[in-house]
């Protein structure tokens, strides 16, 4: 899980580095960018602080989704975002939102097992609690019992001696 929300950080990262770079290609050029708004895989490791197979396993998924658009220049290959799923991706912060997801859903499992875990432990601390409350009553009892039995034999040991 831990994996997961990490990969989900860095594609994040990742898609937010390529809009930039893409946006203010745009901007500047007045037009749509492609290739010059890429980043080399080099540069995508060094970015996000991956190994080259990491690299690879993280583009997988965004390359399928079709949020990012690989391609070789010259000797080196990189990528750049594409511009409709991609920055669509962005926007909806589609990979914080899985994050969230599944911290949600992690903590409604960890509610699921807390609460009947819980529960039957204060079931039981009242049960125990009870059935001291019960003895200590019990107790009570049994001496209002035995003064009222000691005062009874005072009544009639002193009815005898009249």
């Amino acid at each position: 899980m831990a994996n997961i929300m990490r990969f989900n950080r860095k594609k994040h990262q990742l898609l937010k580095r390529l809009a930039e770079k893409y946006s203010r290609l745009k901007e500047e050029k007045d037009s749509v960018p492609g290739i010059e708004a890429g980043i080399p895989y080099s540069e995508i490791r060094s970015l996000l602080k991956i190994t080259e197979h990491q690299r690879k396993l993280l583009l997988a998924e965004m390359r399928k989704a079709e949020e990012v658009v690989e391609f070789k220049k010259d000797d080196w290959y990189g990528c750049y975002i594409n511009p409709s799923n991609g920055l669509e991706s962005l926007s909806n912060k589609k990979y914080q939102v899985r994050n969230r997801k599944i911290i949600k859903d992690g903590l409604i499992d960890f509610v699921q097992i807390a609460v009947p875990v819980l529960s039957l432990l204060i079931t039981i601390l009242v049960i125990v609690r009870d059935d001291s409350k019960r003895n200590s009553e019990i107790e009570a009892i049994e001496e209002k019992i035995e003064k009222l039995q000691n005062r009874i034999n005072d009544l009639e040991s002193t009815e005898v001696k009249d």
